[in-house]
């Protein structure tokens, strides 16, 4: 019986690796981000005195 291997293929998957390290990564730093706040001129003068 011959050994059949499938050359090439067996590694396409695991070149995909560092790539999907790098879209989870960013994926977190994404959800990590808050959203500016919108503040009213009283809220904006407390910042600059406070």
């Amino acid at each position: 019986m011959a050994i059949r291997e499938r050359g090439k293929m067996k590694w396409q998957s695991a070149s995909f690796i560092p790539l999907a390290f790098e879209m989870t990564s960013e994926m977190f730093k994404d959800q990590a981000r808050a959203a500016k706040p919108i503040l009213d001129e009283y809220q904006a003068e407390e910042f600059d005195y406070g």
